[in-house]
């Protein structure tokens, strides 16, 4: 961008006398150019099923720009949430090791009996018995842990199908191509019923209500901090030889001096819709018009 900053020195003369002098830096070959644009990806492999928008419409945040083909993904969801209900019911109770604690209760109490007999009357019962239903008491333990385990594991298992499930019903979202922001449809790249691979780009979507105005300043007139947070008059050119005048403030003034000797500044401007549709807006200012900018520096006492 070739720029030339030109610098004022106005005289005001107040009744009572005179006034303060106001510098003013003139930047008269600036650019509009856009603050927000994206290339919207598909984010899951598969056939565009559906692409309702068009080059030329406004759409809005969060709007649904295309639809990539979900019915095997909803097929796979169904099985999940079969999986999942199944593993949920089993980790819902642990009637195993419920169980299993009861029957070991009843051979520790059997085992203990026997032993308590035989302290009153020696050999009433085999010592073989007694041993018999102290491994059972034992082997009755053991099945205890073992379906306290079965039963931690059934309660993870429910979670990994229940972490499938979301997996799954996130892949399915993701297949909706979204707006990330309200703006206008300035290409589409594909067209309904092609195939698109993840990160293929769809469609390129820019913000059109506010735009940036961008200028150049030679670094040997004023300093960054001297730039930014001043008050601006912008003028943008017109079709017909008209222009639209607006006052901002500069926004930005970059710390980095360029190979030209100058460094970037810029405002934030509003656009003006011109004429409005139920899908479409045609807006007053376009990115890429000319512009300049007349910068209040401050006063000199």
């Amino acid at each position: 961008m070739h720029s030339v900053a030109v610098v004022f020195l106005s005289m005001a003369i107040a009744q009572s006398g005179n006034a303060p002098s106001s510098t003013r830096l003139e930047l008269p070959y600036c650019e509009l150019t856009l603050i927000r644009f994206a290339e919207i990806p598909a984010r899951q492999s598969g056939v565009l099923e559906s692409f309702p928008v068009t080059e030329g419409m406004m759409v809005a945040a969060d709007q649904l720009l295309a639809q990539v083909d979900e019915r095997e993904a909803q097929l796979r969801l169904a099985a999940a949430q079969r999986e999942y209900d199944a593993a949920a019911e089993q980790a819902k109770e642990d009637v195993e090791a419920q169980a299993a604690r009861a029957a070991a209760a009843v051979a520790e109490v059997e085992h203990r009996d026997s032993v308590a007999v035989n302290a009153r009357s020696p050999g009433a019962i085999p010592l073989t018995e007694v041993r018999r239903q102290e491994l059972t008491a034992e082997r009755a333990g053991f099945q205890v842990k073992v379906a306290e385990m079965e039963y931690a594991v059934a309660g993870h298992n429910s979670l990994a199908q229940e972490a499938k499930v979301r997996l799954i019903q996130h892949e399915i979202e993701t297949r909706r191509i979204i707006a990330p922001f309200a703006g206008y449809v300035a290409e589409r790249y594909r067209q309904e019923g092609e195939w698109v691979q993840a990160g293929d780009a769809v469609l390129r979507i820019v913000r059109m209500d506010r735009l940036r105005v961008e200028g150049q300043v030679k670094a040997d007139l004023f300093a960054p901090h001297e730039i930014e947070g001043r008050p601006v008059v912008i003028k943008v050119a017109l079709p017909g030889r008209k222009e639209h005048s607006v006052e901002g403030t500069i926004l930005f003034a970059s710390q980095i001096i360029e190979a030209s000797g100058e460094y970037r500044v810029w405002a934030e401007i509003d656009n003006v819709p011109v004429r409005e549709t139920e899908q479409r807006t045609h807006w007053l200012m376009r990115p890429g018009m000319s512009a300049s900018m007349s910068i209040d520096i401050g006063s000199n006492r």
